[in-house]
């Protein structure tokens, strides 16, 4: 996959959040115009997962409750600008290694 530049990309990381969330995070904000066009494709994109997102827990509750872990997971979090989105990369290049992604 390699590194992506976040700020290139026609949609913003809050895309991965639920409906409420985002709602509550833009809600009542003015969005300036250079980034209104990268706003509304995110709320569309949001509003769609969102939608779509009891079809896929119905479809996929049964699959991943049958599941057996082999390792205990790993989780990476740390304050914003610490490295944690280079730290992904690096891991994601490596096949031993799975991950979330917010797209």
């Amino acid at each position: 996959m390699g590194l992506l530049e976040f700020s290139k990309l026609p949609i913003n990381t809050l895309v991965g959040a639920d409906w409420k969330t985002f709602k509550a995070i833009t809600g009542g904000r003015e969005i300036d115009k250079p980034w209104r066009k990268k706003y509304f494709l995110t709320k569309a994109v949001c509003r769609i997962l969102s939608v779509l997102t009891p079809l896929q827990e119905r479809r996929y509750r049964k699959q991943l409750a049958d599941q057996q872990l082999e390792n205990a997971p790993v989780f990476i979090l740390r304050h914003w600008r610490s490295g944690t989105t280079f730290v992904h990369n690096v891991l994601s290049c490596d096949q031993h290694f799975a991950s979330c992604t917010t797209y």
